[in-house]
């Protein structure tokens, strides 16, 4: 019980930090279409990387059902 109040207590704790990313951007000096840009291609790789599991996933389906 202990821990799992621990664990929610971490969770509420990056939430908070996560959203306070969007004052960083205004605050950090660095133009927004850098960070626009930079956030693209996060997201990019990110689609990229999970595109790649899904194709994975698929093909050790197709593997099995053969």
């Amino acid at each position: 019980m202990e821990q799992e109040l621990k664990l929610l207590k971490e969770r509420e704790v990056e939430q908070l930090n996560a959203g306070s990313g969007y004052e960083t951007l205004l605050k950090d000096g660095i133009p927004l279409n850098e960070h626009f840009i930079a956030l693209k291609n996060k997201f990019n790789k990110e689609k990229e990387a999970e595109e790649k599991k899904m194709w994975n996933i698929e093909e050790d389906i197709k593997h099995e059902e053969t």
